[in-house]
């Protein structure tokens, strides 16, 4: 019977509706989300985005319909909600009328889709990201080119072949291909839109992406508080296989075009990444490593002063890779996420290195913050999908950096969850893990996690699966991993055993599957 007691099948992954990009309202009291359904019947994902209340946790769909619409953000005053869709084919901008309502309608047009759309500050431009062809041959214009032959005529007119149905490529650089797609000459570029004219310009152009195709942020292009700049991520080096110089460029702006050339800050050819403006328009935060070509080294919070020119370094005594960072209202410091231990604590630093804890033992993600001082954040586990929460995290304390499990448990002063995805799954028995430590190899100490499977009897033999995670980048962490979810192991009647190698991060699998362990 349905209404039974099951172990996790992946029909019931399926049911979850997934949730990420939250964008708070600047009047505090809503947020908009993104909801993701996965049709694994039909092989079809749609995605709508929702009205949040944050006072009440009610929802509601802003963009009904079966298109995949994402990434929204609200403008500067409130009225306008830009976010992006393919409900006409390739994926464009569209705004949505929110005080005054109304339907919502196209701003962007032309090849190479669109992601990422910011505001600037005044509210009547807006940057995104864009695949632009960078071929010599062919300017990218599809005019005339329609039909199922489409593709195969783009690709012969980018490399400049003379059989206009060819499916050959010349390339003589690295990266043509990167993982699974050819890249056919393509590249992101930073443009600038005017949503009244509709004129857009590419301000990065050339043969670069930007951002960068690898090793980049969840935001790697920003406007500053005034509006007359924006700074973005680019790797300038020839050959970006071999490299991992993505670097901080600032760039003038007259409306939007640019304004002189573009000034690269970075202090390394190391990685940085994640620019972001103070507010009070003094300061540039960014992450930044120092290790070059190398690529999992730990990234630190560095603030370059627009004044004086200088760079400063944050979080150099901080034993962990800062992400996400978001300036506080009043400029005074930074809150940020970072890998601790198998979870993602809040922390937050000063500016004068002055950092601090807010929780532990919460997986968190999407960190927002709210005009009244509160934070959202998506919050998961391995037992439940993502879910927003508004939370007022815990006084700050001294970072607990201890490996031996015996880190402070630190609680929210006042926590509120708003969305339930998790109810899809409601009636699956799923156990939570248990977690552990020991003593490995030169003392080192090791992390782990003990799934035990529905109808667990200790008594009995089980077959174990044994899952060790080895660097130098990721753990195992506590959320529900869609497409690595050890639950799925469990209901298919496996004791599960994952282990982690702390460092800064870890990376790299070994599976060893052993069906003559008894666990107690």
């Amino acid at each position: 019977m349905s209404g039974e007691v099951h172990p996790l099948k992946f029909e019931d992954m399926m049911k979850i509706n997934r949730i990420s990009s939250p964008s708070v309202h600047p009047g505090g009291k809503f947020a908009a989300y993104v909801s993701s359904k996965h049709d694994h019947v039909e092989n079809k994902v749609s995605s709508t985005i929702m009205l949040l209340d944050l006072e009440d946790g009610s929802s509601r769909e802003l963009t009904p319909g079966d298109s995949k619409d994402s990434s929204p953000v609200w403008s500067p005053d409130g009225e306008l909600l830009v976010f992006v869709s393919n409900r006409k084919d390739e994926s464009q901008l569209w705004i949505l009328p929110f005080k005054k309502g109304g339907e919502a309608y196209q701003l962007t047009k032309g090849e190479g889709g669109v992601s990422a759309p910011i505001w600037a500050p005044d509210g009547k431009r807006i940057a995104f990201t864009r695949s632009v062809v960078v071929s010599t041959h062919w300017d990218g214009n599809t005019e005339g080119i329609s039909g199922d032959e489409k593709d195969k005529i783009k690709l012969a007119k980018t490399y400049g072949l003379v059989n206009e149905k060819s499916s050959a490529r010349i390339e003589d650089s690295l990266l043509y291909r990167h993982w699974d797609h050819w890249r056919d000459m393509k590249r992101s570029h930073v443009f600038i839109i005017d949503i009244d004219s509709k004129e857009m310009k590419d301000i990065t152009p050339g043969d670069a992406d930007v951002p960068p195709i690898s090793l980049g942020g969840s935001q790697d292009f920003s406007f500053s508080s005034e509006g007359d700049e924006i700074a973005y991520v680019k790797n300038p080096d020839p050959v970006v296989a071999v490299s991992t110089n993505n670097s901080v460029f600032i760039q003038k702006l007259n409306g939007i075009e640019p304004d002189g050339d573009a000034i690269n800050i970075s202090t390394t050819e190391a990685m940085d990444l994640e620019p972001r403006y103070s507010p009070d328009g003094r300061y540039l935060a960014y992450l930044g490593a120092e290790k070059a070509t190398y690529e999992a080294d730990r990234p630190r919070i560095k603030i370059y002063d627009r004044s004086s020119k200088e760079t400063r370094t944050l979080t150099e005594e901080l034993d962990r890779s800062p992400s996400d960072p978001v300036w506080k209202e009043d400029s005074s410091g930074l809150f940020f996420l970072a890998a601790d231990m198998a979870y993602n604590s809040i922390y937050s630093v000063g500016l004068f290195e002055n950092v601090e804890q807010h929780t532990s033992k919460t997986f968190n993600t999407d960190l927002r913050l709210v005009p009244d001082g509160m934070l959202l954040v998506s919050r998961q586990n391995m037992t439940g999908p993502a879910e927003l929460f508004l939370i007022e995290p815990s006084d700050g304390v001294p970072p607990d950096l201890e490996l031996d499990g015996a880190q402070k448990i630190i609680v929210d002063k006042r926590f509120t969850r708003l969305t339930d995805s998790g109810s899809a799954i409601k009636g699956v028995e799923i156990h939570p893990p248990e977690e552990f430590w020991y003593k490995g190899a030169d003392d080192d100490p090791i992390h782990g996690f003990l799934i035990k499977p529905p109808g667990f009897d200790p008594s009995k033999k089980w077959p174990t699966l044994l899952i060790i995670h080895g660097g130098p980048q990721s753990a195992f962490f506590n959320h529900f991993h869609y497409r690595w979810n050890p639950q799925i192991f469990a209901a298919e009647g496996y004791v599960v055993v994952e282990l982690n190698k702390f460092d800064h991060v870890l990376s790299g699998v070994t599976m060893i599957v052993r069906k003559d362990m008894i666990i107690p």
